[in-house]
């Protein structure tokens, strides 16, 4: 099975060389993109991430929900995930922020981060890293093309399926936010406009930049060490619900704290996800104590006492 799909997407590669991507027309023709080839769980996947993202965007149109001066802190992430949660009655609004708060605590991470090889987390910290470097739409989608070929070649079959995951919620997810954006869906909030005009200001080609954020930690890690939630078993329908509002949150919503410590809740778990990335280690499980002390302690742990370093 690997091997045909690899060959199809070698296939799909070697006509399109510079995009490493199947050019093709949406059938809806709203904009020709590049397309990346997923196995059809994780297409599957990705494609009830944007649909509830849709859901949920015109939910909160029709209930006249501005977020235009929302301050993003803790008290708004509260906010935020109680006027999402409310758009799929199927999922008690306590309890959908209670999965999400589940599954970015230490404990969580602690345990995921054992069952993820390290050719797993490579391919992780490229995910991170390269899609906070595009600037156009069409460069992350240029990305996950060109991390799609990765996992397909160097990833062992066993450990494919979480990798393209992620990358079908990423891919389907910003093209549906892409197209509501461009149809005037998307609720503005102070830092997404200072992010869009940091992003026109750096785009040299004049194509669609939008007012969107490119970092995708939460987003990411979310799906890489999801679990069942504190109630036991989770439907998968309620596990897209919860990664498309994470989705949401951080890249429509841009909350500081990506690459700056800070004191609530949410800003101390994008700090600490940052350095997290970032981090490489002599020592076996370095990276993932260092995580966990600074999720506990609110700033990244000396070199000296924990031999966490940070990439160039």
């Amino acid at each position: 099975m690997r091997h045909r799909f690899c060959m199809l997407l070698s296939a799909i590669i070697s006509l399109i060389t510079l995009t490493q991507c199947d050019y093709v027309s949406d059938s809806d023709k709203f904009l020709e993109q590049q397309r990346p080839i997923f196995p059809e769980n994780s297409k599957d996947f990705g494609v009830e991430v944007a649909n509830c993202i849709n859901h949920a965007i015109k939910g909160f149109h029709k209930s006249g929900i501005d977020y235009s001066n929302a301050e993003v802190n803790s008290d708004f992430r509260h906010r935020f995930y109680k006027d999402y949660f409310q758009n799929f009655p199927n999922v008690n609004t306590d309890e959908g922020k209670q999965i999400i708060d589940h599954q970015f605590s230490a404990s969580v991470h602690s345990r995921g981060l054992s069952n993820l090889t390290d050719i797993q987390l490579s391919v992780i910290d490229m995910i991170i890293s390269e899609c906070a470097k595009s600037v156009t739409y069409d460069d992350f989608y240029d990305v996950i093309c060109k991390i799609n070929a990765k996992i397909c070649e160097s990833v062992p079959d066993i450990q494919q399926e979480r990798l393209y995951n992620i990358t079908s919620a990423l891919y389907y997810g910003m093209r549906e936010i892409q197209r509501l954006e461009s149809n005037g869906y998307i609720i503005p909030t102070p830092n997404r406009e200072i992010k869009s005009a940091v992003a026109k200001s750096r785009s040299e080609s004049g194509g669609s930049v939008g007012g969107t954020c490119r970092t995708v930690l939460a987003t990411t890690w979310a799906i890489a060490l999801g679990e069942p939630s504190p109630f036991g078993e989770i439907v998968a329908s309620v596990i897209t619900v919860a990664v498309a509002g994470v989705l949401m949150y951080e890249v429509l919503l841009c909350p500081a704290g990506s690459s700056n410590g800070g004191s609530s809740t949410d800003d101390r778990w994008n700090y600490c996800q940052f350095k997290f990335s970032r981090c490489y280690s002599p020592r076996p499980d370095a990276c993932g104590t260092c995580l966990q002390y600074c999720m506990q302690q609110g700033s990244w742990p000396p070199v000296s006492s924990h031999a966490c370093y940070e990439k160039p």
